[in-house]
């Protein structure tokens, strides 16, 4: 299940998920969305594994 990359630069994992994702993960670490995405970027490993989970995604993000 493990699809997650490393960390980018600045220390952040990055999770590229559907645009549908945004209300289950609201209050998380950030959330941007950029065109018909939303870039997930977080410093916890877990809660970067837990976005994957709760949206279904598997596409690795890289900013």
């Amino acid at each position: 299940m493990d699809k997650l990359g490393p960390r980018d630069p600045q220390g952040y994992y990055v999770v590229v998920l559907p645009p549908n994702a945004k209300p289950k993960l609201e209050g998380d670490d950030s959330l941007e969305r950029v065109g018909d995405k939303l870039i997930y970027r977080t410093r916890s490993r877990a809660r970067a594994v837990r976005a994957l989970r709760l949206a279904g995604a598997g596409e690795r993000g890289q900013v």
